[in-house]
Order: C-alpha cells, then sequence, then structure tokens
C-alpha cells in the first residue's frame, strides 16, 4: 500500500466526512482510482460506489457524523447502520 492510498483512506473518516465533504469525495476517487489501476475493482463499479458515497454524505446528519468518537465507535456500525 502506498502513502497515498493509506492517507486517501481518511475519507472514511466520518469527521473529516462532516468537516470537508469536498475533500472526501476527492480523496474517494483517488482511492476507487488506485483500486482500477491494480485490478481490485472494475473502472464501471466506481460509479457505483461514487453515488453510494455521495448518498450517504448527502442524507447522514452532519451531528452524527462530527459526534463519532474514534475511540469507542467502530466505523463498520456506523455506516452500516446509516
Amino acid at each position: 500500500m502506498t502513502y497515498v492510498s493509506a492517507r486517501n483512506l481518511m475519507c472514511l473518516d466520518p469527521r473529516l466526512m462532516a468537516s470537508d465533504p469536498e475533500t472526501c469525495g476527492t480523496m474517494v476517487r483517488g482511492l476507487l482510482s488506485t483500486c482500477v489501476d491494480a485490478k481490485l475493482v472494475d473502472a464501471n463499479t466506481c460509479d457505483d460506489v461514487l453515488s453510494d458515497f455521495s448518498n450517504f454524505m448527502r442524507t447522514t446528519l452532519d451531528g452524527d457524523l462530527e459526534s463519532f468518537d474514534v475511540t469507542t465507535d467502530r466505523l463498520v456500525a456506523f455506516i452500516h447502520a446509516k
């Protein structure tokens, strides 16, 4: 894994989603590009992922994102609950 890929994974941090959604969108696109280049996902799948990510960002309340606590909350449970 490269530094850029690891850095782009920060787009999954709810706190960053709340504070800077545009940067998160850019990071998701970068992460997906890396996955396509590594042949981990099909390029056609990326459109669906971007759409789902945008819908998630649009429909999740900022308060829920901002109150996420990395020491006690689980990211999988948070995203699945939405």
